[in-house]
């Protein structure tokens, strides 16, 4: 039972950082040359979950933008908003799915120390 504790709790950090990646992302949305983030999730030994960022070096669209000397093409974030949101809602299912894991391990733990006594 203390496994799916570790388990639980790994998965809570993985997808705590997935959050704050696809927070970061959202938040520069409009600045233009921003590379979005992206989280990977590994399976660890012990049965947790580690993560990893990198950065998707994909150019964002151009935009022709007019300037005091002449017009230039201005690459803009390669970030999709519609994306992020979904990565965003998946994250918190997933959180709350772990944090289900540990309520449920807690009870039986519960259970078995009051079956104990």
């Amino acid at each position: 039972m203390v496994n799916a504790l570790q388990t639980a709790l790994s998965g809570m950090t993985a997808f705590s950082r997935s959050v704050g990646t696809t927070a970061n992302n959202l938040a520069n949305v409009a600045t233009p040359e921003f590379k979005r983030g992206r989280t990977e999730f590994q399976e660890a030994q012990n049965g947790g979950v580690h993560t990893s960022n990198s950065v998707d070096s994909r150019p964002g669209p151009l935009i022709f933008q007019q300037t005091s000397q002449n017009p230039v093409f201005e690459e803009q974030s390669n970030v999709d908003m519609g994306e992020e949101m979904v990565n965003l809602i998946q994250a918190q299912r997933e959180f709350e799915l772990n944090v289900k894991v540990v309520g449920t391990t807690d009870a039986m733990l519960g259970s078995l120390l009051s079956i104990r006594k």
